[in-house]
C-alpha cells in the first residue's frame, strides 16, 4: 500500500520538475517496473522509507514545513532501524 502512494508522489514530484505528464508517467513506470521493486510488494521497509523520502521531497519542494518535518523524521527513524538490522 505504501508502495502505491510513493508512486503517486513520485508522479506528482516528477510532473512538477519535468512539467511533462508523459514523461513524469514514464518515471513511475520505470520504478514500478525495475525488477527490484519486487521488494516493495513485500513486507519490508522499503517502500515506507521510498514513501517518506519522497513524501519529504515534495513537501519541502512545495515549502509545507509542517509535513516536511515529520516525514524527514520517518526517514531517520528507518534509516537508524535499517543500522541496527545490520549489526
Amino acid at each position: 500500500m505504501a508502495f502505491l502512494w510513493a508512486l503517486m508522489l513520485l508522479y506528482q514530484l516528477a510532473r512538477d520538475d519535468l512539467g511533462d505528464a508523459p514523461a513524469a508517467a514514464a518515471g513511475v513506470t520505470l520504478l514500478a517496473s525495475y525488477p527490484f521493486s519486487v521488494f516493495h510488494a513485500a513486507v519490508y521497509t522499503e517502500s515506507l522509507f521510498l514513501l517518506a523520502v519522497i513524501g519529504a521531497v515534495l513537501a519541502f519542494k512545495r515549502q509545507r514545513w509542517v509535513h516536511a518535518l515529520p516525514l524527514g523524521r520517518a526517514c531517520r527513524a528507518d534509516a537508524a532501524q535499517r543500522r541496527l538490522r545490520l549489526r
